[in-house]
This record gives structure tokens, sequence and C-alpha cells, in this order.
């Protein structure tokens, strides 16, 4: 690395540095607009209707791969927390009613 002699090298390279930023900001807004372009929603239902006069078996766009996996992930979440959340009330039912038996029999001897 070469050594910084004066604040004018420093200030150079800062420039340098915004300029890069810059244009790789400007580089990565025009990937984002064409990416946002083609997932429109009418780029996306105009797809599908292509894709559904000319699907093979087993071929897939990325989108309903993605969204395949979204849906598998989403349905294994919330089965796991509606099993806790089960578990917890049956549990909580459990220990009520073995309370009640406990202090029913108390009361009776």
């Amino acid at each position: 690395m070469k050594k910084i002699k004066q604040i004018k090298d420093i200030e150079h390279e800062k420039m340098r540095l915004r300029v890069k930023q810059l244009e790789l900001e400007k580089q990565m807004g025009k990937n984002w607009d064409s990416v946002k372009s083609s997932l429109s929603f009418k780029n996306i239902s105009a797809g599908k209707n292509e894709s559904a006069s000319v699907n093979t078996h087993g071929a897939g766009t990325l989108l309903t791969t993605i969204i395949d996996f979204g849906a598998g992930y989403l349905s294994r979440f919330l089965s796991a927390k509606a099993g806790q959340k089960l578990e917890l009330t049956l549990q909580k039912g459990a220990y009520k009613l073995a309370h009640k038996i406990k202090t029913g029999l108390q009361k009776k001897s």
C-alpha cells in the first residue's frame, strides 16, 4: 500500500472512492429496475399463461421455486408454532385437572 504524504492525497483518494461508490450505486439501480420490471404482476401473469401451454413436467421458473420453498417453510413454521401452543394448552389443562382431583380428594379425606 502506498504511503499518504499529504492531505491532498487523502482528499483525492476519498473523491475517487466516492465516484466509484456512485457509479456502483447507479449500476445497482439499473439492475434493480430490470428486476423490478421482470417481477411485475403483468409479467408474472403473462408468464403463467405462456408457461401453461408449454409447461413440461418438472420444469419451473425461479419464481415458482421460491414461492414453493417459501410456502413449505411457512407451513412448517406455522405447524410447529401450532403444535407448541396445543401442547402448552393441553399441559395447562392437565395441570388444572390434576389440581382439581387433588383438592377434591383432600376434601373427602
